[in-house]
């Protein structure tokens, strides 16, 4: 009992330090869920309603994170939008965006992304669903794609 007692302070703990420097995924939570997590939290503390995460979605933004690794000899800690990739999401939607960055850590890539207008307008755009994927690089660098959709209610 005294174990546990002393794991539960020591959650305590743990939760109330990663709280204070404003990071919410526990060490158990994949950079996906924390990227996630970021992304709705900005789009509800503005009053939108949180993206659903799509797993075909998913499937299709982790292929383009694994492909710019594959493709980049180095991380140019950056944002971008890949051309073509309205054509690899899954069909029937009605609007679509995508957003791509790389940097340091899942954190720091989406600060970076909610520093660009145009990145942040698709964070916090009209969109239902969220697919994300993310790859670290054998340097550790974090590659990140964002795909936003919306599909007709049916």
């Amino acid at each position: 009992m005294r174990s546990f007692t002393r794991l539960l302070l020591a959650l305590a703990v743990l939760s109330a330090l990663t709280s204070s420097v404003g990071v919410a995924a526990a060490a158990s939570t994949s950079a996906e869920e924390q990227l996630a997590a970021l992304v709705n939290a900005e789009r509800t503390k503005r009053g939108l309603r949180p993206l659903s995460v799509d797993t075909e979605l998913g499937d299709v933004a982790s292929h383009r994170s694994d492909a710019m690794v594959s493709r980049s000899k180095a991380c140019p800690h950056g944002l971008a939008h890949a051309p073509g990739y309205e054509e690899a999401v899954p069909p029937g939607w009605m609007r679509v965006g995508e957003n791509v960055g790389c940097g340091g850590s899942v954190a720091a890539v989406h600060q970076a992304l909610m520093g660009s207008p145009t990145h942040r307008d698709n964070i916090l755009g009209d969109f239902e669903e969220i697919g994300i994927g993310v790859e670290t690089d054998g340097r550790g660098s974090v590659w990140i794609t964002e795909l936003f959709a919306t599909y007709p209610v049916t």
